[in-house]
């Protein structure tokens, strides 16, 4: 995956950042291809961020989770 979480420390939302290099002009199939990265990063990591956020899971199990 092209992208990678923020955490801003003083309201403590997360935000996830979509990165990519490409030596091309912009197109319909990168614009699909960075929207897809962003989608599957919040489909697999939101309902974990949830759960750690509300002390659900600790942030082992947060880490043993993801990485499945």
């Amino acid at each position: 995956i092209n992208g990678l979480f923020d955490y801003d420390i003083s309201d403590g939302e997360i935000f996830f950042r979509v990165t990519q290099s490409y030596a091309v002009d912009l197109n319909d199939d990168l614009i699909q291809y960075l929207l897809l990265v962003a989608y599957n990063a919040a489909e697999k990591y939101s309902d974990l961020f949830h759960m750690l956020g509300r002390d659900m899971i600790t942030m082992e199990e947060f880490i043993e989770k993801a990485e499945n």
